[in-house]
């Protein structure tokens, strides 16, 4: 389920932590997600690893109905979401009903068990990058900050799109001309002179395959089987 770094780059650049300098990534410990919350261990310089906590607003129950409807109406969206992987045009989805998967720095609400002042400190920062990192690994864990789990996700796109009609087919063209009774037109087109052979280049051999083949030995009514196609091959060549 990677997403080579986008749902990473995408979530550090609304937090403003893309161009910072990383903190050690093996001092963070796994970080542990839930509806609005994320958390995690640091080892600083102090022997005892310091807690840190991030949190977000969770979407609202009427917000992620109306989520679930728009990516049901996503098409690719929902079967992408329904195979498994999270596109990158889930969040077009999600802004034609006013809200962002991601959130920005100011939905964020951090705290640091170290004596530093500011927020966020380099133990903050360090989490928000494994935390970062962890939507590479599994996009469904932002969907998780915002309050619904894969499993209920999946369960109401099933549902949403199963209950979808399907797709109209496109309305008859009502300027079709209708189809001509007669053979020849159809064939040939109203003006059947224009495939007519020019008088220059007029064809040299009209019926070809009737005086080419041996002569069969098939007689009705008296008459060789030739001599009774020869007419109808000259019809049809007279066209």
């Amino acid at each position: 389920m990677g997403s080579d770094g986008y749902w990473s780059g995408r979530f550090l650049a609304r937090v403003g932590l893309a161009d910072d300098e990383p903190y050690p990534r093996d001092r963070v410990s796994a970080v542990d997600l839930s509806a609005g919350s994320a958390s995690a261990r640091v080892r600083g310089s102090h022997a005892r690893p310091y807690e840190v906590w991030v949190e977000i607003p969770v979407f609202t129950p009427i917000q992620w109905a109306r989520i679930e409807d728009a990516l049901a109406a996503g098409g690719t969206v929902a079967a992408h979401l329904l195979g498994g992987t999270v596109p990158a045009t889930v969040e077009d989805r999600l802004a034609t009903v006013g809200v962002t998967l991601l959130p920005d720095r100011t939905e964020l609400a951090m705290e640091c068990s170290c004596p530093q002042w500011s927020v966020p400190c380099r133990h903050l920062a360090a989490t928000l990058r494994a935390l970062a990192e962890s939507f590479d690994d599994d996009p469904f864990r932002m969907m998780l900050w915002r309050g619904r789990s894969p499993e209920r996700l999946r369960a109401r796109l099933t549902k949403l799109t199963a209950a979808r009609p399907p797709a109209a087919a496109p309305a008859p063209d009502a300027t079709a001309a209708p189809l001509t009774s007669s053979p020849r037109t159809y064939w040939l087109g109203e003006d059947p002179g224009q495939l007519a052979w020019p008088d220059e280049h007029p064809p040299q051999d009209p019926d070809p395959a009737i005086r080419h083949l041996a002569t069969p030995g098939i007689v009705i009514g008296r008459r060789n089987l030739a001599d009774l196609l020869r007419p109808l091959y000259d019809d049809l060549t007279s066209w």
